[in-house]
C-alpha cells in the first residue's frame, strides 16, 4: 500500500456537512432499519490501491490527523479502510456521499452523527480486529458491537478476577478446561460491546453488572442498573470463523439482519445462531445484500 498523503490527489476530501443538498433528510436517506431492527454488515479490512485512496479521500481532517498518528503502516492502513466502509454504508442509509458524513463524539469518544444528520434517527457501532471489522446499524436505538479474535493463549486467568462479577466467575468455573479461555473471551466481548453501545467508557464498572458466556441461541437481557433505560439485549450472532463478537441492543431486538461488504475477496461464513433463511432486495451497486445470509426473529 503506497502512504497514504497519495490520496491527497483527490482532491474529494473536504467533509462539508451542510452541503448535501436541498432535500429534507428523510426525503434522501435510504431504507434505514426499522425500528426494532438491527443491520449488520462484516468487511475485512484490505482494498486496491484505488479503492484505498478513495477511502482516504473521504476522511475529515480529523480522521487523516488519526490515522498519521499510527506507527505502524498496516494499522493506519486498516484504520482508514474501516472508517472509509463506515462512511460508505453511513452515506449509503443517508442517501449522501461519504465525504458528506459528518461526526460528534460523546465525553467518552463514541462517534455519532453530526447535529445536522441526527433527525434521521439512524445509530451506529463499529469494531474492528485484525483484518476484519463489524459494523452495526438500528434506528432510533443505540447499539454496541465488538470483534475479538479468538486466542486461545489470552492470560484469562489473571483478568477474569477483574473484569467478572462473582456470578460471572462460577458461571466459568463450570466450563470444562479447555473451554474456559473461549467462555471468558465471549463474556469479555460481550462487556465491551456494552460498554460500547452505552459510550460511557471505563466509567462503567465491568464486574457490576452479569452477562452470560454460553453460547447464546435467543436475546438475552443484561440490565445495567436499576433503570429501565439501561436494559440491553445480547444477541446470538457469530458470524466470523476465529473470532469471537457481540452485538448489543438497547431496546428488546425483534430482528437482526446479516449483510456483507461486497469487497470481500472470498465468500464469507456469517451465520446467525438460530436463524431462517430469507431473500433481501438489493442495496446500491457497491453495498449489496447477502442473499444466502439468514435473517433472525425473535419474539421478545
Amino acid at each position: 500500500m503506497a502512504p497514504i498523503r497519495s490520496a491527497g490527489r483527490l482532491g474529494i476530501g473536504h467533509t462539508d456537512c451542510t452541503s448535501y443538498g436541498t432535500l429534507p433528510l428523510a426525503k434522501r436517506t435510504q431504507k434505514l432499519p426499522m425500528f426494532g431492527e438491527v443491520h449488520i454488515w462484516s468487511a475485512r479490512l484490505n482494498a486496491t490501491q484505488n479503492k484505498f485512496e478513495i477511502f482516504y479521500g473521504s476522511l475529515s481532517t480529523d480522521e487523516r490527523k488519526r490515522a498519521e498518528s499510527f506507527v505502524h503502516e498496516r494499522d493506519r492502513n486498516r484504520y482508514i479502510i474501516a472508517r472509509g466502509i463506515l462512511r460508505e454504508l453511513l452515506g449509503h442509509y443517508l442517501g449522501i456521499a461519504p465525504e458528506q458524513v459528518c461526526f460528534c463524539y460523546g465525553a467518552n469518544g463514541k462517534p455519532h452523527l453530526a447535529e445536522s444528520l441526527a433527525d434521521s434517527g439512524l445509530a451506529f457501532n463499529l469494531s474492528h480486529a485484525a483484518n476484519s471489522a463489524l459494523y452495526a446499524f438500528a434506528n432510533q436505538t443505540q447499539v454496541g458491537i465488538d470483534i475479538e479474535p479468538l486466542n486461545k493463549g489470552l492470560a484469562w486467568r489473571e483478568l477474569a478476577p477483574i473484569v467478572f462479577s462473582a456470578r460471572e466467575k462460577a458461571e466459568l468455573a463450570e466450563f470444562p478446561e479447555v473451554e474456559k479461555a473461549e467462555a471468558f473471551l465471549r463474556g469479555w466481548t460481550r462487556k465491551e460491546a456494552l460498554v460500547k453501545g452505552c459510550g460511557v467508557g471505563l466509567s462503567l464498572d465491568l464486574n457490576a453488572f452479569d452477562v452470560p458466556l454460553g453460547r447464546l441461541e435467543n436475546p438475552s437481557p443484561v440490565r445495567l442498573s436499576n433503570k429501565q433505560s439501561d436494559v440491553w439485549w445480547l444477541c446470538p450472532i457469530d458470524p466470523i470463523a476465529d473470532f469471537v463478537m457481540a452485538l448489543t441492543v438497547n431496546g428488546a431486538p425483534l430482528r437482526v439482519i446479516a449483510n456483507h461488504w461486497i469487497d470481500w475477496p472470498t465468500p464469507v461464513n456469517l451465520t446467525v445462531t438460530g436463524a431462517q433463511q430469507s431473500v433481501g432486495a438489493m442495496f446500491s451497486p457497491r453495498l449489496e445484500r447477502n442473499l444466502l445470509l439468514p435473517e433472525a426473529t425473535w419474539k421478545i
